[in-house]
Order: C-alpha cells, then sequence, then structure tokens
C-alpha cells in the first residue's frame, strides 16, 4: 500500500517500523541489521524523513535515537496508513 505512495523500500521500512508503534524508537545500526542494509542507506533515508520532519532525534552518548514526530500534521494519517498496511 505504501510502496505505492513512496518510491523508497528503505523509508516505507523506517516508517512502518517507527508508525506501527509512535513510542518506540530506533537507532541507526539496529535498523540496519534489522533491514539487512548498509548503515549508509540506512542514515540516508533516516536524514531525509528528518528533514521533512517526520522523525525526531535525539542523542544518547553517541548513539542517535530516532522516533515517530507524533505533532507533525501528517503523522494521524501515516499511523493510519501502516496500521491499515500491517493489518
Amino acid at each position: 500500500m505504501l510502496d505505492g505512495l513512496i518510491t523508497s523500500k528503505m523509508r516505507v521500512q523506517i516508517l512502518m517500523r517507527l508508525f506501527i508503534n509512535p513510542g518506540t524508537q530506533a537507532y541507526l545500526r539496529e535498523l540496519a541489521t534489522e533491514f539487512k542494509a548498509s548503515p549508509a542507506h540506512v542514515r540516508s533515508e533516516l536524514q531525509q524523513l528528518s528533514a521533512a520532519g517526520l522523525l525526531e532525534s535525539d542523542k544518547q552518548g553517541r548513539q542517535i535515537n530516532y522516533r515517530a514526530n507524533q505533532h507533525h500534521p501528517m503523522f494521524p494519517e501515516l499511523h493510519s496508513m501502516v496500521r491499515k498496511a500491517l493489518g
């Protein structure tokens, strides 16, 4: 469902991972391992989603944790789409 709207499969995976349960957060290496992707590819997508305001991040030591930005105007729609896509 989201694949038709968003052309990057990695971006869809990140959105689904972080928007299905907006209270969760994840860091770069965790996502790269989970998606079996290079950290550089995941970093690029995280930066683009953060620049769009869809993700928030905070630094804890050397690690940056990312989470869904629940205050973004599109959050309710994206959250709903992710929930429908995952059933």
